[in-house]
């Protein structure tokens, strides 16, 4: 496997779109997409990963920190989605082992 995890960037949006109709099911359009990843991208409480390969993003995770008061800090996993030609590879495990660090 020859991938790797990066931030997430407004130019992602095409594949990510993919990623969430082919395998979540959701239809939201490119364009909303890209404005979602740019206004989230802007916020200090989410950070959005993704999974690349040969300039391809295969997979993402979206999450979001949060506080009770009875824990410590947590992450929220918001959505992670890969590509189903690259489920069973490890690509979600890493994409967390991302965000938890």
């Amino acid at each position: 496997m020859s991938c790797f995890i990066r931030q997430c960037c407004v130019d992602d949006a095409g594949d990510i779109y993919r990623l969430n109709k082919d395998e979540m099911g959701y239809d939201y359009s490119i364009k909303l997409t890209a404005q979602k990843i740019a206004d989230l991208c802007q916020s200090s409480n989410d950070r959005i990963y993704v999974a690349e390969e040969n300039g391809k993003v295969i997979g993402y995770v979206h999450a979001n920190n949060y506080d009770t008061l009875y824990f410590g800090h947590m992450k929220n996993i918001m959505g992670i989605a890969v590509s189903s030609l690259y489920k069973r590879q490890g690509i979600g495990s890493l994409l967390l082992a991302e965000v938890e660090k």
